[in-house]
């Protein structure tokens, strides 16, 4: 679970638990659990965030994914016509307006 091998290498991380990492964290995991779930240490995810640029950008997306999906399932309902989620909607959105 060590982000550093034997000779002192940071510790490469494969596809697989790239992929186990972003679908945990589109599922709202937290990197902890995400990384518990993936096999690899905290610092080991952290440095390859920080070395990879395209890992933080593939992991930033991942979190974010969840929220954009539920604003599509809002936005999709208002759209045909959902009263109450529109409702819902402006009262949060537009807390001055009065509906």
């Amino acid at each position: 679970m060590s982000g550093v091998n034997a000779v002192g290498r940071p510790r490469a991380i494969t596809e697989i638990e790239i992929n186990i990492l972003e679908r945990m964290l589109q599922h709202d995991y937290g990197v902890a659990e995400a990384c518990r779930y993936a096999r690899i240490g905290r610092t080991t995810y952290y440095a390859e965030l920080e070395r990879n640029h395209k890992f933080a950008n593939r992991m930033s997306k991942a979190k974010q994914w969840l929220g954009m999906q539920a604003k599509i399932v809002v936005a999709d309902a208002i759209i045909n016509g959902d009263v109450k989620t529109s409702q819902w909607f402006l009262a949060h959105r537009e807390p001055n307006y009065c509906g």
